[in-house]
Formats: C-alpha cells, sequence, structure tokens
C-alpha cells in the first residue's frame, strides 16, 4: 500500500525528471490521504505543482506533464495540482487548504546523474 514515505520518494524521482526536461517548480506540495499517511488501494498521489513553466490553463499544463508522467510506471500514481505562482500565491480555499495541511517537498535535490569533469 502507498506510504507517505514511498509518496514523497515517487514525488522526488518525478521533479528530477521534470528537471532533465527543464521544467522547475517553485513549490511542491504533497497533499491529501498520502500527506496524512491515510492511503486505501486506490489511493493516488495529490501534488501541487507550482512552476513559472506553466501558464494556468490546467490542459496545457497537464500537457508538458504527461510525457513524463507516462515514461515511468511510478508516476502514473501522481495526480498533479498545476498553479502559476500568481495563482498559488492568490490562493482559493483548496490552495489554502493545500497550504495550510501539505507537506512542502524539496524541490532542490541533488541531481543522481554523476557529473563528468574533463582533465586539462
Amino acid at each position: 500500500m502507498l506510504t507517505r514515505k514511498t509518496a514523497i520518494e515517487i514525488i522526488t524521482e518525478f521533479i528530477e525528471a521534470c528537471r532533465d526536461r527543464n521544467i522547475m517548480f517553485t513549490k511542491v506540495i504533497l497533499f491529501g490521504s498520502a500527506s496524512k499517511n491515510n492511503t486505501h488501494k486506490y489511493s493516488d498521489i495529490d501534488v501541487a505543482l507550482v512552476s513559472d513553466s506553466f501558464n494556468g490553463n490546467p490542459i496545457r499544463d497537464w500537457g508538458i506533464l504527461t510525457p513524463i508522467k507516462t515514461a515511468n510506471d511510478r508516476f502514473i500514481l501522481i495526480e498533479p495540482h498545476t498553479y502559476t505562482l500568481s495563482e498559488f500565491d492568490e490562493g482559493d480555499p483548496f490552495i489554502d487548504e493545500i497550504k495550510r495541511t501539505g507537506i512542502i517537498i524539496d524541490t532542490k535535490i541533488p541531481s543522481k546523474k554523476k557529473k563528468v569533469s574533463i582533465a586539462k
């Protein structure tokens, strides 16, 4: 069954996969049942994604993420809720609930890829 720890691991992998495609996030917040460690058999991973790459049109914003979501079977569980920074900062009752109860995920995770240095 999905746990909070597993959800955070999957989101962290997703952040890195997005970064590999030049999609950077200002904020990433896990919310919903996974954040409360109260999942069931059919739970997904609700995550608020705030990025300058988004324009506020959910269909377009999801289109940016779809190739990444479908590239890894673990990402299928992710239910992204996309926001521009201004939308998220302005808030609404749903966003306010995410801010109040969600778990902030570090978006500055180091890349697992090895850096190659060239000897001079």
